[in-house]
């Protein structure tokens, strides 16, 4: 979900993104799955363009 995310638009990113990227890995592929995917709400504490970017590209909002 975020590697193909990553191959693709990572190089593009700005540095304010690049530094909310950095950010989400620091969570459990758990987490960041269940927040993906809807299963459980977004923390507002993680909660940026870059994972809503994510969330798009994978096709849930």
């Amino acid at each position: 979900m975020i590697g193909r995310f990553a191959n693709e638009r990572v190089e593009n990113m700005s540095e304010h993104e690049l530094d909310m990227f950095e950010n989400l890995m620091n969570h459990t592929d758990n987490d960041l799955y269940n927040w993906i995917t809807g299963k459980e709400p977004t923390p507002d504490i993680v909660d940026s363009d870059v994972l809503r970017q994510i969330k798009k590209y994978n096709g849930t909002k």
